[in-house]
Order: C-alpha cells, then sequence, then structure tokens
C-alpha cells in the first residue's frame, strides 16, 4: 500500500481526495445506507476482532509473572543499533543506506509508528492491523480503505440505526457521511471515471481524520470498547475524538503509549502516559476539548482554558505533564494567528502566577469548525506552550543558533510531537 497511500496522502495535503468511484457512498447519499461491507473473506463476513485492551502500567502483567505490566511486557525495548558501517562490506554498507532512506521516507509520510502493511489477493485488499489481518473490497486508494475501516469498526448495526433517525437528530458521522456521499454522487456524475479526484472538504477531513487516528490506535496500541462507545454518543463524541486525536498524533510522533485503567476510581489520573522512544522520556498527559462559544465576549483566555487548565494541572500525574486543550476557534483567518489566542496565552503568564510549583507542556489547537460540512477550508491552528518552563514557551527569545539547538535538543520530545502534528496526514496546519 505504501506506494499509493503515499501519493493519496499526498493528494490530500494538497486538498484533493481521490476514491474509488463505485466504493463508500457507490454513487447515493447516506440515507439510502450504500455502506460497504467489510472484512469479507471468501464471500463471507468476517467480523473484526479487536485486541484485548493493553494493561495499565501498575495492573499485573497478563503473563502471570507476578510483576507489575511495566517491569515485565511494558518495560521500554530499545532497538539495536546496526553494526558500525566501516566493518561491512561496500554492497552492504549501500543496502543499510537504502534501507535507512526507505525507513525515513516513510516516517516522514506516515510518522513513527508501525508502519502501514498491506497486499492484493484476489480482488481483496489485505491489511495488518495490530495482530490481524483484515480483508477489504473495493480498495483502490488509502481513504477507500480508511472509509471501510471506520465503518466496520463503528458496526453495521450501528449505522442503520442512524439511519432510521430523523435527520436532525443524526450523530455528527453519519452527517459528514451524507455531506462526503453527496459530494462523491455528484463528481461521479459529471466525469463518470472509476477513480474521483474531488476537493477534500470538512466533512471528509473529519471522517478520514477520524479513521486514520483509530486505525494508528489499532496498529500500535489498540481501540479499546469504552472509547468506542464514547465515540458512538453524541454528547460523548465531541471529547472522545479529541483524545484519540491526541493519542494517535503521538504515536506518529515516536510515543508508546499506556493507556490508564479507567476503572481506578481510587484517584484523579491523567488519560494516557506517552513515553518517549528515542529518550525514554515518560510523560502523563491529558487532553481537553470544549464547544464553541456563541458571542465573542465569552471567548476570553480563562472562557476557553481557564477552568479546564486547572482541571488538568489539579489530576495526578506520575511523571511531568503534557497537555492539550482545544481552543474551538470559529473561523481561521489565512497566515493569522486568531485573537483567542493572544488571549490564551496572556491567560497562561497570568495563571503561572498563582500555581508557581507545577510544570507542564501545552498545546493548543483549534480542530475544523462542523458548521458548514461542505466547506474545504480545512486550516487549523497548533500552537505549542508551556506552563512554569521559560525556554519552552512560545515566545522565547533565542541569541544564537547554538542555544536555539541546545533548548530543542533539551525538549527533543515536545519538538517531535510538533514535527508530526505539522505533518499529520489530512490536516492544513
Amino acid at each position: 500500500m505504501h506506494d499509493r497511500a503515499d501519493a493519496d496522502r499526498g493528494r490530500a495535503r494538497s486538498g484533493r481526495l481521490d476514491l474509488t468511484a463505485s466504493h463508500g457512498s457507490r454513487g447515493t447519499t447516506a440515507r439510502a445506507l450504500a455502506l460497504p461491507l467489510l472484512h469479507t473473506h471468501n464471500g463471507t463476513m468476517s467480523p473484526q476482532h479487536r485486541r484485548k485492551p493493553t494493561p495499565g502500567r501498575n495492573d499485573p502483567c497478563f503473563c502471570n509473572s507476578g510483576k507489575k505490566y511495566k517491569r515485565c511486557h511494558g518495560a521500554k525495548t530499545r532497538t539495536p543499533a546496526p553494526p558500525p558501517q566501516s566493518a561491512l562490506p561496500d554492497g552492504a554498507q549501500l543496502a543499510f543506506a537504502r534501507k535507512e532512506a526507505q525507513e525515513r521516507r516513510r516516517e516522514l509520510i506516515e510518522g513513527k509508528g508501525r508502519p502501514i502493511l498491506s497486499a492484493d489477493v484476489g480482488n481483496q485488499k489485505a491489511v495488518v492491523v495490530g495482530n490481524e489481518i483484515l480483508f477489504f473490497r473495493d480498495c483502490r486508494t488509502f481513504p477507500d480503505f480508511l472509509f471501510s475501516y471506520l465503518h466496520g469498526l463503528l458496526g453495521r448495526e450501528w449505522w442503520l440505526e442512524q439511519t432510521k433517525r430523523p435527520v436532525a437528530d443524526w450523530h455528527s458521522l453519519m452527517k459528514w457521511h451524507e455531506a462526503v456521499a453527496q459530494q462523491q454522487a455528484a463528481a461521479g456524475q459529471q466525469t463518470g471515471a472509476s477513480i474521483l479526484s474531488i476537493p477534500m472538504s470538512v466533512a471528509a477531513h473529519m471522517l478520514l481524520h477520524l479513521a486514520y487516528d483509530l486505525y494508528t490506535l489499532a496498529h500500535n496500541v489498540a481501540v479499546r470498547d469504552a472509547l468506542l462507545a464514547r465515540l458512538k454518543h453524541p454528547e460523548q463524541f465531541p471529547g472522545a475524538r479529541y483524545e484519540t486525536y491526541v493519542a494517535a498524533s503521538l504515536i506518529r510522533a515516536g510515543f508508546a503509549i499506556t493507556f490508564e485503567n479507567e476503572g481506578d476510581r481510587s484517584t484523579s489520573h491523567c488519560e494516557f502516559t506517552a513515553s518517549h522512544q528515542p529518550t525514554g522520556q515518560s510523560f502523563s498527559v491529558e487532553a481537553k476539548h470544549r464547544d464553541r462559544d456563541p458571542l465573542p465576549s465569552m471567548r476570553t483566555g480563562h472562557r476557553i482554558i481557564g477552568n479546564r487548565l486547572s482541571k488538568a494541572l489539579r489530576k495526578a500525574a506520575a511523571h511531568q505533564r503534557i497537555i492539550f486543550l482545544d481552543a474551538a476557534v470559529e473561523t481561521i483567518a489565512p497566515g493569522q494567528l486568531p485573537a483567542e489566542f493572544d488571549n490564551i496565552f496572556g491567560y497562561l503568564r497570568r495563571y503561572e502566577q498563582q500555581v508557581p510549583t507545577v510544570t507542564a507542556y501545552i498545546f493548543v489547537t483549534s480542530t475544523l469548525s462542523e458548521a458548514d460540512p461542505a466547506s474545504t477550508d480545512t486550516r487549523t491552528v497548533i500552537m505549542q506552550d508551556s506552563f512554569n518552563i521559560p525556554d519552552a514557551r512560545l515566545h522565547t527569545i533565542v541569541r544564537t543558533l547554538g542555544e536555539a539547538l541546545t533548548i530543542r535538543k533539551r525538549h527533543q520530545a515536545v519538538s517531535d510531537i510538533m514535527s508530526a502534528l505539522r505533518r499529520s496526514g489530512f490536516t492544513s496546519a
């Protein structure tokens, strides 16, 4: 899938989306329930079996060794370095160099998680997802696969149930699917081509990004049943979607994710622990989404992040904190930082003085508005700041290149996150 996926994601960044004409909506709207049948093998439905959730770091290891998971199978591992090239024959040196170049190219496109693996098996596409091989029909492009994977993960019964509701009561996912189906049907009638190239709309962006994030989780850790239940719930969906985006972004930035035990109510804790594999540093990560305010007068720094930041800082954290806050800015002008962000950073500086002993890396994002699914403006804003970490602030003054490199190395893990967010496959940041 690499060559096909590379081309598809490159076109996604350029604002175009390639789809097989007969895939997904099959030229009809979602109300007709033209959803693809997934995971087929020899013409029969094959259910997707998800892996059991990874134990929490302090849970007993699944191998019954008596040790905690973090001390046993959950312990950080490092990939052994290849032998020095000077000790290798010329042909072997060239082979290593080519392999390294291929891996760097893959990481630039896919991130640092496990590579995408697929093969054509007859008229089906076999895709490795975690420790499983799933089969998909009519998947000629990477977006085809993502749409099919999302449909299968949520279940055909759930999509059927959505179509029985009034349009006003549809889940956001169903509304986005309808918008993409109409866009695809219109393009198919105009061109008649087997592969359609359509503009990347907000609805397509929302569906593809969620599908890619869920695939990233399933391929590297697991998609927990509790997360799927929250995604299916209309009121819990925005927060669950944002947490999925954050976790998947950290995986693509080179982190190993360990989810906390959701059944442990004895203490508050962050969403998950992220271990930066290149440096071995561990971080306690919290992700906070917010709804959009209807009035500009309500978009003060305190209103946008105050309560959520305060709650995140009060949660128990075993490691240095990383906090993601979604600012939910309604309009993003090209090349301009939204005025709300100035309010946010001003609030951070004031709040630092009230809580001087707590430190955290802060990522402020503004994900897309759902107001206009047909819009082709898919810009987002991603800014990194800090809380009581002076040299990791947005407006840190650096006098020399050497000083800049020293600061970058000191905060390498955070720098890798920012790089991964900028490269995120379907986002124009």
